[in-house]
C-alpha cells in the first residue's frame, strides 16, 4: 500500500542515499555541486521540512520510505518535484495516475 505522510527529519538520512544515485542524479532537473557532500543536503534539506510554505511529504510503500515528493511556488507558479529509489523506478510511485500523488498534487490546486 503506498501512503504519502510529512516528511520529517528523520527521513532525511533515507532519502539522501536516494538522491546519491548516480543515474538519478543525471535525470535529475536540479542537484547539488556535489551530491555526496550529507552536511551540505542535510542543511538544505532540513530548512525545507521545516518551511511552512514548502509541502514536502515521503512516499511509503508498505510503511518502508521509496521516496519524496514536494510542493512550492516560485513566483506564483506551482512546482512538484520527486525523488524515487532507483529499485522502485517504473512501479508507479510517482505516476500522476497513483491516487495518492494524485490527491496531494490536486490538493495543491484548491
Amino acid at each position: 500500500m503506498i501512503k504519502l505522510r510529512k516528511t520529517t527529519l528523520q527521513d532525511l538520512d533515507t532519502l539522501f542515499i536516494f538522491q546519491t544515485n548516480k543515474e538519478g542524479i543525471w535525470m535529475a532537473a536540479f542537484t547539488a555541486k556535489n551530491p555526496s557532500d550529507k552536511q551540505f543536503y542535510m542543511e538544505k534539506w532540513t530548512k525545507l521540512v521545516e518551511n511552512p510554505d514548502i509541502n514536502m511529504q515521503t512516499i511509503l510503500y508498505n510503511d518502508k520510505i521509496v521516496g519524496s515528493v514536494i510542493h512550492f511556488n516560485v513566483m506564483e507558479e506551482t512546482h512538484v518535484s520527486y525523488w524515487i529509489d532507483q529499485q522502485h523506478w517504473g512501479k508507479g510511485f510517482a505516476n500522476a495516475r497513483n491516487a495518492e500523488i494524485k490527491e496531494f498534487v490536486y490538493k495543491l490546486e484548491e
